[in-house]
Order: C-alpha cells, then sequence, then structure tokens
C-alpha cells in the first residue's frame, strides 16, 4: 500500500525507473524488517538502529537510478513519512553528486532540508540580479561560487530576539519604533494603548524580512497568569534550533522607569532568564527602561522635536539604572548595564519623538553576535524623527585638543554607529573566504547591497514538501 502511494509521486517517471524504484522500495521495506528484527532479538543495540539505516538504505532505495537532487529527498521525505525512517541529510545531499550541494548548508533533519530546498527554487528570481552581476564579472568560479554561498548563507541567518516585561511597559510599541514591521502588523500595532487589556496573552512571531524574527511575549504584573507566562517564557529560552543551538539569541526585558515595584520581574530575570541563558547570560540579556519621560510624573522633561530629560530627571533615571544592576548582580552575581529611552508612544492621536531610542538600538546591535549583525539591514524604521534624540555627551576637557570654547553637550547619534557595525557585518559576510573578489565587492558594492537587501526583505512562507505533497 505504501509502495504504491509513494510511486504515485513520481508520475513523471519513465515506465523502466519505475519498476527499479518499486523493486528498490520493496528490498529496503525486506532490509528494513530484518534489521529491525535483529534489535527485536538484541534489544540493547536498539539505540544503535540508524547505524543500521541512513548511507545503506539510501544505496538500497537509490540503487541504477540517477535521481537529481530534489529527486532524492522527495523519495527520502516520501520514505520517513511512511516507514518513519530517519535519514541524514548530508548523505542525501552528497550521495553520489556533491557538487550539488555546495550551496546547501548541512542540515540535521530531512524535512528542514526539503523546505530550504523549496525556497531556494522559488527565489531563484530574487537572485537573478545578482547571478547577472557575478556572470558578467572577471571573477573566476571559485570565488563565483564562494560569492554566491556567502549571499545564500547571510540571507538563511536567522536572529531571534525574545522581548518581554511587565504589563503596559511598551513593548510593542518599542519593536514599531525601532523596526520596519510592514503593512502586516499595521493594524495590529495601531491598537496597542487604545486599551488597558493586555495586548499579549501568547508569545507571539513577528518575523521581519526572512531571517528578523521577533518575539514579543506575554506581559506580567497581573499576578493571575503571571506564573502560566513565564512558563511560556521559560519554555521559549530552552528551545532548539534545527542545528541544536539555542534558538533564542538574545532577550530584550523592558521595565517602566516611572515604578520600582519590579518583583516580578525580578523574578522572571533572576530565576528564569539568567539561569536558562548559562555561563555567557550577560552577553546575551539586555535590560531598558522605558517611559523615562513618565518617571517623576513627567517633571523635569523638555518636550518637543528632540525632547530630553533635564539634570533631576537624569540623576533619578541614573539612579533606577544602577539599583536594578546592583539588585541583580547582588543575586545571580551576573552584572549587567540598563539603559533608559522613551519609544516615542502615541498618546491622544499625538505621536511623541522618542528619546535614546537610537541609543536602544545601538545597544540591541553591540550584543548581537558580530556575524548576525547584517541581518539588521533594511530592517530599521526609517522615521528620521526616530533617531534625532539621544542622551547628551559632555565634551572631553582633558583632552588637550578640544575646543576651549566648546562648553556645551553635543547629542551622540548612535543611530550612526550602529548602521556602522550593520554595514561592517554585512561587508564582512559577504567578503568571508572570497580572495579576490573583495575588490570586486568593493567596486560593485551599491549593486551587490542593493540586490542581496532585496533577497532580504522576502519574508515567503514556503510549505515544505509534506505539506505541498498530501492530496486534498
Amino acid at each position: 500500500m505504501e509502495i504504491k502511494r509513494i510511486l504515485k509521486e513520481f508520475t513523471d517517471l519513465e515506465e523502466s525507473k519505475k519498476e527499479i524504484l518499486k523493486e528498490n522500495i520493496s528490498n529496503f521495506v525486506k532490509e528494513k524488517d530484518k534489521c529491525l528484527g535483529i534489535h527485536n532479538f538484541a534489544f540493547q543495540f536498539v539505540k544503535d538502529e540508524t547505524k543500521c539505516v541512513e548511507k545503506r538504505y539510501l544505496d538500497i532505495l537509490l540503487k541504477d537510478l540517477d535521481f537529481d537532487l530534489e529527486n532524492r529527498m522527495k523519495l527520502a521525505a516520501l520514505i520517513e513519512e511512511a516507514y518513519h525512517i530517519s535519514f541524514k541529510s548530508k548523505d542525501i545531499l552528497n550521495y553520489q553528486k556533491p557538487t550539488l550541494t555546495a550551496l546547501i548548508p548541512d542540515m540535521p533533519n530531512i524535512t528542514e532540508v526539503m523546505k530550504y530546498y523549496k525556497e531556494q527554487e522559488e527565489s531563484k528570481e530574487e537572485y537573478a540580479e545578482l547571478d547577472e552581476i557575478l556572470n558578467k564579472s572577471d571573477l573566476d568560479e571559485e570565488d563565483k561560487t564562494k560569492l554566491k554561498l556567502n549571499i545564500k548563507k547571510l540571507a538563511n541567518t536567522k536572529l531571534n530576539i525574545l522581548i518581554t516585561g511587565g504589563t503596559g511597559v511598551g513593548k510593542s510599541s518599542t519593536i514599531n519604533s525601532l523596526f520596519n514591521m510592514g503593512d502586516e502588523y499595521k493594524q495590529e500595532f495601531s491598537e496597542i494603548g487604545t486599551t488597558s487589556k493586555p495586548q499579549t496573552m501568547e508569545i507571539k512571531k513577528y518575523e521581519i524580512g526572512r531571517n528578523l524574527v521577533l518575539w514579543d511575549s506575554p506581559g506580567l504584573g497581573d499576578g493571575i497568569k503571571d506564573s502560566e507566562h513565564i512558563a511560556k517564557i521559560n519554555k521559549k529560552l530552552h528551545e532548539k534550533d534545527s542545528k541544536g543551538n539555542a534558538l533564542i539569541d538574545l532577550v530584550l526585558v523592558i521595565v517602566d522607569a516611572k515604578t520600582r515595584d519590579l518583583g516580578t520581574t525580578y523574578h522572571l530575570i533572576t530565576n528564569v532568564i539568567i539561569p536558562a541563558l548559562g555561563e555567557n547570560a550577560k552577553d546575551r540579556i539586555l535590560i531598558a527602561l522605558n517611559k523615562c519621560d513618565q518617571a517623576l510624573e513627567g517633571d523635569f522633561w523638555v518636550k518637543g522635536d528632540s525632547p530630553y530629560p533635564e539634570e533631576e530627571l537624569i540623576k533619578y533615571l541614573d539612579e533606577s539604572v544602577k539599583i536594578i544592576s546592583d539588585r541583580i548582580y547582588e543575586t545571580t552575581s551576573v552584572r549587567i548595564e540598563p539603559i533608559y529611552y522613551s519609544s516615542g508612544k502615541s498618546r491622544n492621536g499625538i505621536q511623541e519623538n522618542p528619546y535614546n531610542l537610537g541609543k536602544l538600538l545601538n545597544f540591541i546591535v553591540d550584543y548581537t553576535p558580530s556575524k548576525k549583525r547584517a541581518v539588521f539591514k533594511g530592517k530599521i524604521n526609517e522615521n528620521k524623527n526616530n533617531w534625532k534624540s539621544n542622551e547628551k555627551v559632555k565634551p572631553n576637557t582633558n583632552n588637550f585638543n578640544s575646543s576651549r570654547n566648546q562648553t556645551t553637550s553635543t547629542t551622540k547619534d548612535y543611530k550612526a554607529l550602529a548602521d556602522e557595525k550593520i554595514e561592517k557585518s554585512w561587508f564582512d559576510s559577504l567578503c568571508d573566504g572570497v580572495g579576490k573578489a573583495v575588490d570586486f565587492v568593493v567596486e560593485n558594492k551599491e549593486k551587490i547591497m542593493a540586490g542581496v537587501t532585496t533577497v532580504l526583505a522576502v519574508g515567503k512562507e514556503v510549505l515544505s514538501f509534506f505539506a505541498s505533497s498530501k492530496k486534498k
């Protein structure tokens, strides 16, 4: 029955090949039953069953069949589904034709490989412009292949950020102010702040383009659902990606700057987040105090196009940051340096300009692994007003070269600093190991950047083979 169903998925295969495939599957089933019989006899070897599978089973299934990569993966996926056999994706990718795998990363699960392959097939048009640029170049084939590999590796690099905090601290408004959320989220974010009811009851996933993933967690602080929400956050922190690494790269904890009643938040940070992040917790957790303009009931805050706190408010905010840092350190021995900002949330239909949002962006980029910073390219909110107002930096009076007339503070351009780090990561990712192609990338930087940005901006939902092959 299963053999007939599998054969129906190869309608384009010539009859002689179908007969070979039918025989091969029959031989595979016999070998599988034989292998299982051995393990039933000697139970202690059950854990070694996969050693009896994989490459040897592929040899049986593909004997006398010159299958290309797509058909190899198709057959492997069908066998996995029908007979619950787990193949190693690298064996399927490298089977007889290793050159076909040059641009495909090693993945542990065949369904992930199939999804990746389908995505690449559907994205050929996205790479057309880049291919044209490379094909017209004088680069040798090795450098062309390496550069293409770097582009596709960059396009498939993912950064996952979990954003958490108390109810009403402004997680969603912060996300919206920092990033280009796209039309599909505009309505959702336009409703933020129009009701006192918590907006997020589940951990919501927002994909910006192809490779920046934000997880907006349930708000804490109502006491009733806190334990349930914390359990969801804990589960997400322990989740693994397809390669067995931690799914979440960074955790951004947002705190309301106008309250010091942070019992639930401290519990989340010290008892859940830091233990889950392990030894490098200090490099993966960020704490930011939002609504710094309201910290003293709106006093000592200068509004306008470039709002800023007066000295009295700055002292209060600096003290709040120190208290939080010290309390976490006393409990966990992990030193974290929070920052404060205002997301510029809309009030009564009037959008107030953010403060220190550029510092928050630079803060996030700094804590992102350098090889992953490139994913922010093209994802940052384009509203220039969001980045105008940042903390003022006093002149360095100890510097001999500083002007004696320079007595006023200047605003630090954190957005520019963040952009510089993103650009560097972008360039380094493209040029990694490409040899002579570095000069080519420099000369054609704008065209290549434009082409890659187009690829990264696409956020298609690509169905796996199982989803696309199931009959209606």
